[in-house]
């Protein structure tokens, strides 16, 4: 994976030749920095950093924590921000 910068300065990432993930799967912590270069919308989908940091603790401490395990995580804890 690689951040880069378009020629009007917003933020992509680069995932190489193989992705495989649904599009709507897409959460980018949302801060000061990518408020405003990253364009919104129902691919780019906003986390706050109060749910990514609750996710990451979570893997932190178990290490097995599968991918399934992290979209259930992220998409239960999304919705208690709505």
């Amino acid at each position: 994976m690689n951040l880069q910068k378009t020629i009007d300065n917003k933020s992509y990432v680069s995932t190489g030749q193989f992705t495989g993930r649904s599009p709507k799967d897409r959460f980018i912590v949302i801060n000061q920095s990518t408020q405003s270069t990253v364009e919104w919308n129902k691919i780019n989908q906003p986390l706050s950093p109060d749910i990514f940091n609750k996710i990451k603790e979570t893997y932190l401490k178990n290490k097995s924590f599968s991918y399934k395990d992290f979209n259930q995580a992220l998409f239960s804890l999304k919705a208690t921000e709505a």
